[in-house]
């Protein structure tokens, strides 16, 4: 969710003196600024610091079977989040259908090959979707500075390597707006360390039998790492889709029986991709 700042203003030194001086005065008679505000001020004062105060502790919602891998219980808002590995675009969208606001929108840079269709099952508003185009290279961060200001979460798929100075100003920006910042390409074009990095591995699918079914559910695990609170190692196990077709917590004691955990999964993350939903363009 996006958080409008509000301005702090601070109460007026009156240097003026009283009738009777005992105020402005101290015992060797020179005159101090008093510090003159009004009740109505100070109430104010005091809801805004509130205010302030509370923004710090918020986080944004995860889903139910990745909270484990945040130990704040969810997203800090302005946070950048690095997703790579087979089945990391299904992990963004997951995070993304859970952070976003009833009204909020969401801006993808640069992944030209988004299944829409796919997008829309993890939870995600179609009409709420702005997706643009790669932008030519000088253009890059101006376009992202202004998505980051417009919209509640941003995510980008750079076509080659950001300039540092334009990273730490767009990392500063979204932290600033409290803009989610996730990058799709797992953060290799980003010069700077990244708040959260996830990698997802893909150890089986399920559904199929002897040559015939239909996928139904796919095991994947999400592994995650960063800075600040994020800095010790965690990983979850969980269904991506599951059977619902939504994100769903592995039982770590009868379905993981037998899978090779520390595997890589390899293969193309089918659920995000122009092959199960083309992009449509005008």
């Amino acid at each position: 969710m996006i958080m409008q700042r509000t301005s702090i203003q601070k109460p007026s030194l009156n240097t003026d003196s009283d009738s009777s001086g005992s105020n402005n005065s101290n015992a060797g008679g020179s005159t101090r600024p008093s510090l003159s505000a009004t009740d109505s001020d100070l109430v104010a004062l005091k809801q805004r610091v509130a205010s302030v105060s509370l923004r710090s502790e918020c986080y944004v919602a995860v889903p139910e079977p990745l909270r484990m891998l945040f130990p704040t219980g969810g997203l800090a808002p302005g946070s950048s989040i690095g997703v790579s590995g087979d089945g990391g675009w299904s992990v963004a969208f997951s995070l993304v259908s859970a952070a976003l606001s009833p009204d909020g929108w969401i801006a993808i840079v640069g992944l030209e090959d988004l299944g829409l269709l796919a997008a829309s099952e993890y939870g995600i508003p179609l009409d709420r979707i702005l997706v643009i185009e790669t932008p030519p290279a000088p253009q890059f961060a101006s376009v992202v500075a202004w998505l980051i200001e417009a919209v509640e979460i941003v995510c980008i798929n750079p076509a080659q390597r950001v300039k540092g100075v334009e990273a730490r100003r767009l990392s500063g920006r979204a932290r600033e707006q409290q803009t989610l910042l996730f990058h799709l390409d797992g953060g290799r074009s980003w010069p700077q360390a990244l708040d959260v990095s996830l990698t997802a591995s893909t150890h089986r699918w399920e559904g199929t039998g002897q040559g015939h079914g239909r996928l139904q559910r796919r095991l994947v695990s999400v592994a995650a790492t960063g800075r600040r609170s994020m800095a010790r190692y965690q990983q979850a196990h969980v269904w991506l889709p599951g059977a619902s077709g939504s994100i769903e917590a592995a039982n770590s004691s009868t379905e993981l029986d037998g899978t090779e955990l520390d595997g890589t999964g390899k293969g193309l993350d089918f659920a995000m991709t122009r092959y199960r939903a083309p992009l449509v363009r005008e």
